[in-house]
């Protein structure tokens, strides 16, 4: 006798899914995990341990639904990637500099700002291409270069710019970023062999909604001690979002000016990336000698990244579709 197939779980009717709700709203949703930590300060500090999982299991969400085909198709244009990189790393860091003498920075904050400019890329900005409908391929090859690359030219290019001495063992930190790396491209290796490919293209809502949980994590995790900055300085607090604002918004603006050079899809992919940088890679290499006002503006940084995606949803969407229509 024959036995039915076991019911696929994502086949679930979407409406009574709170997952998959999730993940259909993940641009929406995503701001909610910083009111979390704000509000719940002894959650905050509960999540802290879980912020080196929580980055790891976002990069294996992210990863999980990238064709390796679509990458090596990508990685036949070294002229770009290469490109797109140099300006990430080298050319950020003095547009981030530039507009700190603009606005009179000085000292830490002008330090945090250009960190900031001279990191690589959030590993969950591959996730965010995937929910904007960029080219997550191209996303995924610029994140994992620049994150690999970047303890070679953030050092030596933030103490030029800034005159901030950054003491790295940089051969150990490349090492770790590349374990990382490493880490999560075989889970997710595994995890869409033993699910097959297009089961996983029928997870997607499921996938985007984990990352939201798990970008709520790492939300939670950074956010302990936060409120009591925040009652304690507010109007200080409220000027350090709209810099880190201002900083992000110029970070994906800068890359429009190559509009009659690029693709206009590859062009929003490349804008989007540009504005969610890595601080976090730095300030845990630097561990507790970091000035509490860089710390501070590597938590007030959050905000562009978590609340940009939904608001620049249609901005990017737009530039992408004259690509389609044309």
């Amino acid at each position: 006798m024959d036995h039915p197939p076991p019911p696929d779980t994502f086949a679930t009717p979407r409406a009574r899914d709170p997952l998959a709700w999730l993940g259909r709203h993940a641009p929406a949703a995503m701001p909610l995990g910083l009111v979390a930590g704000l509000l719940l300060p002894d959650l905050a500090a509960l999540a802290r341990p879980m912020l080196a999982p929580a980055i790891i299991f976002m990069m294996v969400l992210s990863m999980l639904r990238i064709d390796a085909h679509q990458v090596a198709r990508e990685l036949r244009r070294p002229v770009l990637i290469v490109a797109v990189i140099a300006w990430m790393l080298l050319g950020s860091p003095l547009a981030g500099l530039g507009l700190g003498r603009v606005l009179g920075l000085e000292g830490p904050i002008l330090t945090a700002v250009v960190l900031f400019s001279a990191g690589p890329p959030i590993l969950a900005g591959i996730a965010f291409a995937l929910m904007l409908g960029l080219r997550a391929e191209l996303s995924l090859v610029v994140v994992v270069l620049a994150t690999l690359v970047c303890p070679l030219t953030v050092p030596p290019l933030v103490d030029w710019l800034a005159g901030f001495h950054m003491d790295l063992a940089t051969g150990e930190l490349m090492l770790r970023l590349a374990g990382v790396v490493a880490l999560a491209t075989v889970a997710s290796r595994v995890v869409r062999w033993g699910m097959g490919p297009a089961r996983v293209m029928r997870a997607a809502d499921h996938l985007d909604g984990l990352l939201v949980l798990a970008m709520a994590v790492f939300a939670l995790s950074i956010m302990d001690g936060v409120l009591d900055h925040l009652l304690a300085e507010p109007m200080r607090f409220v000027w350090l979002t709209a810099l880190a604002m201002g900083v992000a918004l110029m970070h994906q603006t800068l890359p429009l000016l190559a509009w009659p050079l690029v693709a206009k899809e590859t062009l929003a992919t490349v804008a989007m990336v540009c504005g969610y940088r890595n601080m976090g890679i730095v300030m845990a290499a630097l561990g507790e000698a970091v000035d509490p006002d860089i710390f501070l503006f590597f938590v007030v940084v959050q905000v562009p990244i978590y609340c940009l995606p939904v608001l620049m949803k249609r901005v990017f969407r737009r530039i992408a579709g004259h690509a389609r229509a044309g």
